[in-house]
């Protein structure tokens, strides 16, 4: 008690350092526990899909640019594009249900006016390799992730119950995106995140329906995912798929890795 009535005392004579000292601290307690707030969602919480031990991400590597100052970073990581992808689905023999996904923005018309979301691309065999289900509706079809494919478009659950009202109405609806109206055809599972991101992207629209993505431009911008096939290692997975991105580039500085 003497040293509670102590400390009492120097916060009455010292008020700005008390005030001070406690604001630092308060400010720690809330940093430590936001951060591990985050950690915890986004590196220790185990992935939200069946078996994801078996989840694995495609890259293709290029060894050569390893002392590139610029394009360094691409050496051992660079995305795929539209022919390494029709060919590795086509010809692999150690990955099943290949799927592609890249981030992206789209601008949403409110009454407020547009309203800028993030949002995700993706192929049409991504739900399909995640073995996730939409909780409403359904996922895209073959041939909508294609150039000149149709304006469909997925919501998340989250932004499903928060913007729209959990209203079961809003599959078959059109909202504005980018000026165009796109047909929403279903919501996302809770939770469904494929970037560990804290907050899942409010709509997911399909890959690939660009001119930059036709196989002519030899556009590398997606990340790529993949199941390894039963009885497959990595190691020969990243061997396979090595040889089909040489084969299908012609060029033979390039390699591939496949890792979890």
């Amino acid at each position: 008690m003497s040293d509670w009535r102590f400390a009492l005392r120097m916060i009455v004579r010292r008020r700005s350092f008390a005030a001070i000292a406690i604001a630092t601290m308060a400010l720690g307690v809330g940093a430590a526990t936001a951060i591990y707030s985050v950690v915890d969602s986004v590196l220790l919480e185990p992935l939200p899909f069946e078996d994801p031990a078996r989840i694995d991400a495609v890259w293709i590597t290029q060894p050569r640019l390893s002392r590139d100052p610029i394009l360094g970073w691409l050496a051992a990581a660079t995305p795929v594009g539209h022919r390494e992808f029709a060919a590795l689905r086509q010809n692999t023999k150690t990955l099943r249900d290949i799927a592609m996904w890249s981030p992206t923005s789209v601008a949403l018309a409110t009454d407020n006016g547009p309203e800028r979301l993030s949002a995700l691309r993706v192929t049409s065999s991504m739900l399909p390799m995640l073995r996730a289900r939409p909780a409403l509706g359904r996922g895209f079809s073959a041939g909508e992730d294609a150039l000149g494919g149709p304006r469909v478009a997925m919501v998340s659950w989250e932004a499903w119950t928060t913007r729209y009202g959990a209203d079961s109405s809003l599959v078959g609806r059109s909202v504005v995106l980018n000026d165009k109206p796109w047909v929403i055809v279903g919501v996302l599972p809770p939770g469904l995140r494929i970037d560990r991101t804290v907050e899942a992207p409010p709509f997911w629209v399909p890959a690939l329906q660009d001119s930059s993505d036709i196989p002519e431009r030899r556009n590398r911008s997606y990340r790529t995912l993949a199941r390894l096939a039963p009885g497959a290692t990595y190691a020969a997975a990243t061997q396979e798929a090595a040889a089909i991105v040489r084969s299908v580039t012609g060029d033979t500085a390039l390699s591939a890795r496949v890792e979890q």
